[in-house]
């Protein structure tokens, strides 16, 4: 008897498919790779908000322990995780951390309807060309990359990061 069943993607092969063209925009044809090791000192970036006001990473927070987190609107981890963060973000905003949610590759109107759907109170800032997710060496989304007050790679990690877990990680690093 012939098997007749067909195979159909499911929802996760367009996610999968974007997660591909990503990683291989974000790596480019140039060749060259960011091998940043903890430790390091913070690559610096000039993004602007979403107001067109410039942010200087890290330079624009030294003292702090900024938080950031690279995401696009289609990464699912992202959409869920991000209110978490905010909350991670209001609980201890008075205690020197910063978290600053970086928009990889998607224009200003998409990030800013994003973050508005999702209220975020923490800033959400633009990397259109990717340059400086490049520069931080993010191959994949979510990523968070925290830096510590000195202005050094303190933590990477990629893929999803729930509240608690964030909330334990900046606890131990205040």
């Amino acid at each position: 008897m012939k098997d007749t069943k067909k195979w159909t993607a499911g929802p996760s092969l367009p996610i999968l498919f974007g997660f591909i063209v990503y990683v291989l925009i974000l790596n480019g044809c140039s060749g060259e790779k960011v091998h940043l090791k903890i430790g390091d000192a913070a690559p610096k970036a000039v993004l602007q908000d979403l107001t067109g006001s410039n942010v200087s990473l890290p330079d624009g927070f030294k003292g702090k322990l900024v938080v950031l987190r690279f995401w696009a609107d289609w990464c699912k981890s992202c959409e869920i995780e991000m209110p978490a963060l905010d909350r991670v973000y209001k609980g201890y905003a008075g205690k020197g951390i910063v978290i600053l949610a970086i928009n990889v590759g998607q224009t200003k109107e998409i990030a800013g309807d994003f973050a508005r759907k999702l209220e975020l109170s923490y800033p959400v800032l633009l990397d259109p060309g990717s340059k400086t997710a490049k520069n931080y060496g993010v191959v994949g989304l979510p990523t968070t990359i925290i830096i510590d007050r000195d202005g050094r790679l303190k933590k990477k990690i990629i893929g999803e990061t729930g509240g608690d877990a964030m909330e334990k990680i900046v606890a131990g690093l205040l």
